[in-house]
């Protein structure tokens, strides 16, 4: 008779205790709830931010603000090395909050440096000055972005959110006072970069240690040393190599539209992808939720939970971006005009097709299945494609068809993006069945 050993239980590797007591995980529903709550307001404000831009100053604003965000989040998001979702997915807690911590913070500085040592050598005036003050908020929210991950692997997500709430509705109402008492952009982004710390200090620090610090994991681990330190960046650095060139990659279009043809037709690109925004952050918060969900699964071999859970969360993705192209075609009209202006009424094709590309980008929101089975080198693969194909049809379309050349390359991208990542989770389904299957087959017999 054969026996088959069950893999040990993901609660012993997920507890916090609180004052003698087990804080308890939320359920995948409420994890997902309140991740898509702290998304959509995230992606609602960064929406609000640049409406706000354009109508407290103009368009032309509005293409610096989003040149600086361009420029330093690809730089940022390789500093960050995705170290949220390795410990999100850290199943065995192999590095402890301490160490990403410590880690995240010197990454970040040299990031820091990087951005100061360019503004020192480049003199563009306003946009150099929007760029330091967009480089520090990012590095706070960065710091934030790290106790997330503590968070996220006892999914709790509803701390997450609650801190997205917090700090993004802080930082828009900073923004909005101080532009529209002062009309210069440097201090509103300066003002934004204060409330990102008020809600680091006073919210995220005692939440993350209220997870991080009570969780039982490795003798030692919390020892923080130069090894530990280097062990970790030559673990993460392909993840951050893959989110730069991805954050890179979405850039291209602004990139490419600033050098062609002027900031205005920057602003004008970022304003209209603004809605597909929102789009992509609920997709991001279904991700977050069923992070560690994929990570156990990929863990103990569980091909029938790893199968359930993606089907899960391709339907609920493809039937929101369904939903979103439609509603752009049948109301994208409507939506530019009241929103934005009469003047983004003639821009309604092009808007059509940012949002057909983010919703491809949104069914394809599936890199988490590729970090939970810690395939990093495959997700920098896919990533260098499809940078590849949106630098080509970029530069090719963009001079020649403006706006809409840069709508197209944008689908074109994420086409390539979904087609390679769907490849990808065949090939991790199919190793675990094979392991499973091996597995099954070195089980020994009793009686």
């Amino acid at each position: 008779m054969s026996t088959v050993r069950k893999p040990p239980s993901a609660d012993h590797v997920l507890p916090a205790l609180v004052g003698g007591t087990l804080l308890q995980r939320l359920g995948l529903r409420a994890n997902f709830f309140w991740s898509l709550a702290g998304n959509l307001v995230s992606g609602a404000s960064q929406v609000l931010v640049l409406v706000l831009i354009a109508a407290l100053t103009n368009t032309a604003a509005v293409g610096e603000y989003a040149l600086a965000v361009a420029i330093v989040n690809p730089l940022i998001a390789l500093g960050n090395m995705q170290l949220r979702s390795v410990q999100a997915s850290d199943s065995r807690t192999d590095y402890a909050i301490s160490l990403c911590l410590i880690t995240r913070l010197i990454t970040t500085g040299i990031v820091a440096l990087l951005v100061v040592s360019y503004s020192g050598w480049k003199n563009e005036g306003v946009l150099l000055s929007v760029l330091v003050a967009v480089l520090l908020t990012r590095a706070l929210v960065s710091v934030s972005d790290v106790l997330y991950g503590a968070m996220q692997r006892h999914e709790r997500m509803d701390f997450i959110a609650k801190s997205q709430v917090l700090s993004m509705c802080l930082q828009v109402f900073s923004l909005a006072i101080v532009l529209s008492m002062t009309g210069r952009l440097v201090f509103a982004c300066y003002a934004m970069a204060l409330a990102a710390f008020v809600v680091l200090w006073t919210y995220d620090r005692p939440r993350a240690k209220l997870v991080g610090m009570q969780t039982i994991g490795k003798p030692g681990q919390h020892l923080i040393s130069v090894h530990a330190i280097r062990q970790l960046v030559w673990f993460a650095l392909p993840l951050g190599f893959v989110t730069g060139v991805v954050t890179v990659t979405a850039n291209i279009p602004r990139y490419a539209l600033g050098m062609v043809i002027d900031h205005h037709a920057v602003g004008v690109f970022a304003i209209l992808a603004c809605p597909g925004l929102i789009l992509q952050q609920s997709a991001l918060a279904l991700s977050q939720a069923t992070l560690p969900r994929f990570g156990l699964c990929c863990r103990q071999r569980e091909t029938r939970g790893f199968t359930r859970l993606l089907t899960r969360v391709v339907t609920i993705n493809g039937t929101a971006s369904a939903t979103a192209v439609v509603l752009s075609f049948l109301f994208g009209r409507v939506l530019l005009t009241q929103v934005f202006g009469e003047e983004f009424t003639q821009y309604h094709s092009v808007f059509c097709f940012v949002t057909i590309a983010f919703a491809i980008n949104s069914v394809g929101a599936l890199g988490g299945v590729l970090t939970a089975a810690r395939r990093f080198r495959t997700q920098f693969a896919i990533s260098v494609a499809t940078l590849i194909a949106m630098v080509g049809a970029s530069f090719a379309w963009i001079p020649t068809e403006g706006l809409m050349g840069a709508a197209l390359a944008f689908v074109l991208a994420a086409s390539v993006r979904l087609s390679l990542i769907l490849i990808a989770i065949f090939f991790v389904w199919q190793s675990m069945h094979r392991e499973c299957s091996e597995s099954n087959r070195l089980v020994p017999n009793e009686g």
